[in-house]
């Protein structure tokens, strides 16, 4: 969880789609082709991102320790 600017509490997917949010909003006042596909580029991280966190809070993994080695005498 991430608390927001707003200091509000969210997950992962949901601040990784804010930020992606950002980026193209910042890309509709730049002229510049150069940065403006950064910041294109870089808000489709933020979604690729975003996908995987949802996706991630999905699975059930549990880790188990493995159980102690043998030693050798």
């Amino acid at each position: 969880m991430f608390v927001g600017w707003d200091s509000t509490l969210m997950d992962s997917s949901q601040h990784y789609m804010a930020n992606a949010a950002e980026c193209l909003e910042m890309a509709k006042g730049i002229t510049d082709p150069q940065k403006r596909l950064v910041l294109l580029d870089m808000a489709s991280c933020w979604m690729k991102l975003a996908r995987q966190a949802e996706k991630n809070s999905r699975l059930d993994l549990v880790y188990e320790t493995p159980p102690p080695r043998p030693t050798a005498t």
